[in-house]
């Protein structure tokens, strides 16, 4: 029996191999389950052989117990040869900002104001825009027009995988139900609560710069903090109507 027999039996586990290989993701059991459409019990037990055999090596990070492959770019390059259906796509290929706007990102300006980052999919674009957008709130201002055409296409799995490892869950998941009151998408608000942990209990500023703010500008802040955006124990100087009216201008046909 070949290695390829061995793991790669169909096309769910053909995925964890390219989520683990190709991708070169870290991430729990579960978090791997869920993305590869695996049951928790198969990617237990298929994580298990691949350490077993030296593929993947395990690290405990605070509460959480991550696998991770352990092959060099040559290894992996031989081993995904057993699995000539797995694709070897190579990561980081999505140029950040041009992408950006090409997917419908209203925003003035150069591509290169927003980054040149390349990120590994549609998935991690966005996820890395809200993170961005956290030192930007031009950015922030436009981000509900273009996550209301894209996000319907994406996988929520990969989206929650990227939001917990740029540490930006609840401000994701604040733009999901922002996007989705916007454009009056239920299924949008509907995901935005997978983003939510009732353990909340302390607010934070969703831009990096009104942290420090004193007086009058600290005054603002609680003042023009959307009614949502408390919700989700967030504070910010932009009111409701600023999302509106962008959304307004540039949304026309997404409702």
């Amino acid at each position: 029996m070949s290695l390829a027999d061995f793991f790669f039996k169909n096309d769910e586990q053909k995925k964890l191999a390219q989520l683990v290989w190709a991708e070169s993701l870290e991430a729990s059991v579960r978090e791997f389950s869920l993305m590869s459409g695996l049951n928790y019990a198969t990617t237990y037990e298929l994580l298990h052989r691949m350490e077993e055999l030296g593929l993947v090596k395990r690290t405990v990070k605070g509460r959480s117990t991550l696998y991770s492959s352990t092959l060099s770019k040559d290894e992996k390059a031989l081993f995904m040869k057993l699995a000539p259906t797995v694709s070897s796509q190579q990561q980081k290929k999505i140029k950040f900002g041009d992408t950006l706007l090409k997917l419908g990102l209203p925003y003035r300006g150069k591509s290169e104001d927003l980054g040149s980052e390349y990120v590994a999919d549609n998935e991690e674009l966005v996820v890395h825009a809200v993170w961005r957008a956290k030192k930007n709130s031009t950015l922030a201002r436009a981000l509900p027009v273009m996550l209301a055409q894209q996000l319907t296409t994406l996988n929520p799995h990969r989206l929650m995988y990227w939001a917990k490892q740029y540490k930006v869950k609840r401000e994701f998941g604040f733009f999901i139900d922002l996007t989705g009151l916007l454009s009056g998408n239920r299924n949008l608000r509907k995901l935005a609560r997978d983003f939510h942990d009732q353990r909340w209990s302390q607010d934070e500023f969703l831009f990096s710069n009104e942290e420090n703010l004193t007086g009058f500008q600290s005054q603002l802040v609680e003042q023009n903090t959307p009614d949502l955006a408390r919700w989700w124990h967030l504070k910010m100087n932009m009111g409701m109507d600023s999302f509106e009216s962008l959304f307004q201008k540039f949304s026309k046909g997404l409702r």
